[in-house]
């Protein structure tokens, strides 16, 4: 026995080492198949609102008619005659661009006896953007970067319809040729504004570097009020709450992961360790913020950076109320900060400082979306409207100059709707916002002070 033992233990270790040698070279030589993993990417998911194309967000503010003897009248998005004239714009194109600076003089000949229609913005628009609602022959994007105001005027001199393009924020003129026939503009365009309520112009002058080096050269930043007073709805509405599963399952890549965290002042923020929201005490406003990854950057167009805002909302909880494109900032080559405004019809919300109920901003850098602000608060359906009287041009300056404002310094008046959120419910109140040097200055309630003017009809 002893004899075949020893020979066994031999084989048996030749064995094991020889099975050692294979299954190491298995080891050696095997090759893993790695597969590249993709930065995480956010992924469509139940929206509460609506999705929107860029042409439903990127629309005129008013459209304003002139008739030369300083009368103007103004449509605004509800009107007839402002649907007329958005409809027409895809058949206007231009050409023969050239910068087109404006001395007072011609400020004053354009705005008070020049017949001509002028299409506003409420914000510069990348001019790529606004070729798609008009046609431009020729390279307009070498001449500037947005456009406030189209304003189409007949030059009598040369029996021509010339088009200029203004740009506040530049403060930049171009003019241009246009297809658009003399008689057109009088008999189709003019005479659809002929019975809208008039309108005074008003004007401030802005100090520029140009009116410096050159005193005959200056810029005009041009606003409209109404002649007379007018009638305004103040609107009371239920509204929904978005609640934390909703834009927790949004805005989170895996909501399993989502820790809750609540600092020393009651602000709430909802993190897995890499996204956040925060959303401070006492508001109805939250924050979503995500560091840009770290990849070569992308050079993106105004166009791109304004497509990429819109596509992000659409994704992520949608657009709960009626938006409109308000501002474009930008912050170096592909970076920008983007503002849709809130609005009821044609008017414009806003709301109190430091609370974002009235906004949907975006901040993109490295081409990427790293924050955005918006409201909680989904405004349903209106249970209760107030018919009021609000105040006319004379009767609001009367009452800023009551108030000791320099009306000198004004750059901007325009109507709102000041949204105060309550218990069960939110107040839309008509109100003025006046600004000062292009900047918010004050909100002021619109209902007439005139004994008996401004007194409510009609609670329904």
């Amino acid at each position: 026995m002893k004899r075949w033992s020893e020979p066994t233990k031999s084989i048996l270790l030749i064995f094991l080492i020889s099975i050692s040698f294979v299954l190491t070279s298995m080891l050696w030589n095997y090759q893993p198949q790695f597969e590249l993993i993709s930065p995480p990417t956010y992924t469509a998911s139940d929206k509460v609102g609506q999705p929107k194309q860029i042409e439903e967000l990127v629309e005129p503010r008013a459209i304003v008619f002139h008739y030369g003897l300083n009368r103007h009248t103004k449509a605004v998005y509800n009107d007839a005659q402002y649907r007329v004239i958005t409809s027409q714009m895809n058949k206007w194109y231009f050409y023969d661009f050239v910068a087109y600076p404006l001395t007072d003089d011609k400020w004053e000949s354009l705005t008070r006896t020049t017949k001509g229609v002028e299409i506003q913005f409420g914000a510069a628009v990348p001019v790529s953007v606004i070729s798609q609602l008009v046609t431009f022959r020729g390279d307009m994007q070498e001449q500037m970067k947005g456009i406030e105001r189209i304003w189409l005027y007949y030059e009598e001199a040369e029996g021509v319809v010339y088009a200029l393009f203004i740009s506040n924020q530049d403060r930049q003129v171009v003019r241009a040729r246009t297809v658009v026939d003399p008689k057109d503009l009088e008999d189709s365009y003019l005479s659809l504004g002929k019975y809208l309520p008039e309108q005074i112009l008003k004007v401030y002058k802005e100090d520029d570097s140009l009116a410096r080096r050159n005193s005959s050269m200056t810029f005009w930043q041009i606003f409209y009020l109404p002649k007379e007073a007018q009638k305004m709805r103040e609107f009371n509405y239920n509204y929904l709450p978005i609640t934390d599963k909703q834009f927790i399952d949004t805005y989170f890549l895996d909501p399993s992961l989502v820790r809750q965290i609540i600092e020393r002042d009651g602000t709430m923020i909802y993190t897995d360790g890499n996204r956040s929201i925060q959303i401070r005490q006492g508001q109805q406003a939250m924050t979503f913020t995500s560091p840009a990854l770290e990849e070569a950057e992308t050079l993106l167009t105004n166009e791109d950076k304004l497509r990429e805002s819109i596509a992000f909302v659409n994704q992520h909880l949608g657009w709960t109320d009626e938006f409109r494109f308000e501002s474009l900032e930008e912050r170096g080559e592909s970076g920008a900060q983007i503002t849709f405004r809130q609005h009821i019809g044609a008017y414009p919300v806003v709301s109190n400082e430091g609370h974002e109920l009235d906004q949907i901003q975006v901040t993109l850098e490295q081409g990427q979306v790293i924050s955005v602000k918006r409201s909680l608060v989904d405004l349903d359906t209106f249970f209760q409207y107030k018919d009021i009287t609000i105040m006319s041009a004379e009767e609001l300056y009367h009452y800023l100059e009551s108030e000791e404002v320099d009306t000198s310094e004004i750059s901007n008046i325009y109507l709102a709707y000041h949204l105060n959120v309550l218990p069960g419910y939110a107040e839309l109140k008509p109100s003025w916002v006046v600004e000062k040097w292009g900047t918010l200055y004050e909100v002021i309630d619109a209902r007439s002070r005139i004994p008996g003017r401004g007194k409510e009809n009609g609670l329904e």
